[in-house]
């Protein structure tokens, strides 16, 4: 990737942009990371997809306009960049869901050494904790007008007592695991 390909980028997003593009020394490409094949998947089989959030809604987890807090970030996702740190996490995690080791998942919070500071763990609380309650709305919300459902949501939405299958069977319905063959 060449500078000037992130460069109009805003600051956090440029890091975090180089921060998953450290995972391809792990075989991980975000080419064909699973959002852009599910959706180019669903096109082709002409089957309509409905977003659970808005980009914008995204996004806005990822920057700040608070310049200090910008800072911070970016300076969070170098250290990890420079300290090998995000790559070996990146692949742990990677590796998890490789597996569909949910325990292994489930504990993230000890293991990633993001969660050191309280900012860090109410940025973690806002990008997952909270986004679960309304992804599993919106969720209810499609199947109550008929659709048949195939949702996918990163693998962390998926564990804990505010995972989407915990909050989905508190709704009523039924969830069950399928485990995928090689």
């Amino acid at each position: 990737m060449e500078p000037a390909e992130i460069a109009g980028l805003r600051p956090e997003m440029q890091a975090v942009t180089l921060e998953v593009m450290s995972g391809r020394r792990l075989g991980l490409q975000p080419a064909y990371g699973i959002d852009i094949f599910l959706a180019q998947l669903a096109r082709q089989m002409h089957k309509p997809l409905h977003s659970l959030e808005t980009p914008e809604a995204q996004a806005a987890l990822l920057v700040s306009d608070d310049p200090r807090k910008t800072a911070r970030n970016v300076e969070e996702v170098l250290e990890e960049l420079e300290s090998g740190n995000g790559p070996r996490i990146l692949g742990r995690l990677a590796s998890a869901w490789r597996r569909g080791d949910l325990e292994e998942l489930a504990s993230y919070e000890q293991w990633c050494e993001c969660l050191k500071t309280p900012e860090q763990r109410a940025d973690f609380v806002k990008l997952i904790d909270e986004r679960n309650p309304l992804m599993a709305e919106h969720i209810v919300r499609l199947h109550e007008q008929g659709h048949a459902l195939f949702v996918a949501v990163g693998s962390l939405h998926m564990v804990g007592p505010l995972g989407l299958p915990t909050l989905l069977r508190a709704k009523g319905f039924e969830v069950e695991r399928v485990a995928l063959g090689r």
